[in-house]
């Protein structure tokens, strides 16, 4: 079973601020969600707090209005927008204290095929790079195109999020042919997303190694992942 974050990594931040700043993203202008997020930095919360504990709420929470349609399309995807304009410039102190290595470290992430929810994996790629990891990720267009890509390039990890059950047999054949195409033979798989939150045992189902409730639990199993896998000839 996926284990939660501990309470000191979500109680600087509550499910009314999770909303409110949600609205914030949603609102005409949007300029009050930067502000928002100004002011828990000087409140002295840290980058990977706001990272762990309200930019990945808030995208889950923008899946849900769209998948319950309480907001349409265009207003998810202008708040989409503005959180990933949040993540590029209010997670650079973040990442830069990222150590370079040359370990082997490289990681794929993408969304399941057809699944369009892909904000999660923006502040999953913002934990990856702090940790020294090489990352090719965002929207890819298709299954095709990605196992064109692990076959082309070496990958320590590839990691896919499932937003519903429904993208669920496109993602088993994905990983299949991710494993067997693959110039990285001993390729590591990890998903994650609200689909295997609600219904862990559909890890199994993909094919995957692994399930990672958050960014940081995500490079700690790829950090498992490639310890126990042979790294690429540098």
């Amino acid at each position: 079973m996926p284990t939660k974050p501990s309470q000191a990594e979500t109680a600087d931040f509550t499910p009314g601020d999770i909303e409110h700043f949600t609205a914030l993203l949603l609102s005409p202008n949007g300029v009050g969600a930067a502000a928002f997020v100004d002011r828990c930095r000087a409140d002295g919360h840290e980058p990977e707090a706001i990272l762990l504990g309200l930019f990945g709420p808030a995208a889950v929470r923008l899946g849900h209005l769209w998948e319950s349609d309480r907001c349409g399309f265009t207003q998810v995807t202008i708040a989409a927008s503005r959180l990933r304009e949040l993540l590029r410039t209010r997670a650079v102190s973040f990442e830069c204290n990222a150590h370079v290595w040359h370990h082997g470290r490289r990681a794929l992430l993408a969304s399941a095929p057809g699944d369009q929810h892909t904000l999660g994996l923006f502040v999953v790629e913002s934990f990856f790079r702090r940790d020294g990891w090489d990352v090719y990720g965002g929207q890819i267009d298709s299954g095709d195109e990605i196992t064109h890509l692990v076959g082309r390039q070496w990958f320590a990890v590839a990691g896919f999020s499932l937003s519903s059950e429904r993208f669920l047999d496109g993602l088993a054949s994905l990983i299949r042919s991710v494993r067997r195409h693959s110039c990285n033979r001993d390729i590591g798989v990890l998903v994650g997303g609200a689909a295997f939150l609600q219904q862990p045992d559909l890890v199994g189902r993909v094919g995957a190694d692994a399930f990672a409730l958050d960014g940081r639990m995500a490079v700690s199993h790829a950090r498992a992942l490639l310890a126990h896998k042979p790294l690429r000839n540098q």
